[in-house]
């Protein structure tokens, strides 16, 4: 279980990554101070629960699926000051509830799995419905535009920081056991700079290496033993 400090910095971390977003989106004049509270939201809402997916440790760090659907049920959540209030009310209850029953259908059979997902990308793509609507009745309406364009603005921030945590909690569990079971720390050292030298962003590359070398590697007595194993699995 991560420990509060552990999760207030990382958390300080990603608020700070999407700060910088979006002043360079500002500077661009994309972004404009009339959106701090919708992109705020979407932040609390996705963004800051995507990236910590990222470091999960699961084969893939972030289901590009599930961060689309969750993008546009927060694109919903950010609007609540623009649309019906008693729309609102009836459709936030049905997104969560579909949320709940897509993940506990993962152990139910497959037609039920493909009824509760189907309902949930329809719930989802609903999320849409508001903003093309008010972009058909007003072509030209720039919070219709902004509305619709958030979510995947955010998504397309987010998936380059989880796939970032997702290598950094990949190297830092190879750091980690490294510090335990290496001989001594200059060939711990020496093992994670030829890790890095060798699979620098690929992910998946890296995921196979540390499976298939994991003891040979974590046990290394020296940087002879070291080489041997990135010749032997690498």
């Amino acid at each position: 279980m991560p420990s509060i400090p552990f999760l207030l910095k990382w958390t300080l971390i990603v608020l700070v990554y999407y700060t910088v977003i979006a002043f360079l989106l500002l500077s661009l004049g994309v972004w404009h101070r009339g959106l701090i509270v919708p992109t705020s939201l979407w932040i609390l809402t996705v963004g800051v629960v995507g990236a910590f997916k990222g470091m999960s440790g699961r084969d893939q760090p972030l289901n590009l699926k599930s961060a689309i659907s969750l993008s546009l049920i927060a694109g919903w959540f950010v609007s609540l000051y623009t649309f019906n209030l008693l729309l609102e009310l009836v459709y936030q209850p049905l997104v969560l509830l579909m949320v709940g029953a897509a993940i506990m259908s993962k152990k139910e059979d497959a037609v039920t799995r493909n009824v509760i997902n189907v309902a949930y990308t329809i719930l989802g793509l609903t999320a849409l419905t508001p903003p093309i609507i008010g972009l058909i009745q007003e072509p030209f309406d720039r919070s219709y535009v902004e509305t619709l364009v958030l979510p995947f603005g955010g998504l397309l921030a987010l998936l380059p920081l989880a796939y970032a945590l997702s290598l950094y909690s990949l190297y830092e569990g190879i750091n980690v056991r490294l510090r335990l079971y290496a001989a001594s720390d200059d060939v711990r050292r020496y093992a994670l700079l030829r890790t890095l030298r060798r699979f620098h962003v690929r992910r998946a590359a890296l995921q196979r290496f540390r499976t298939a070398a994991a003891l040979d590697l974590f046990w290394s007595q020296s940087r002879v033993e070291v080489d041997e194993v990135f010749r032997k699995h690498a």
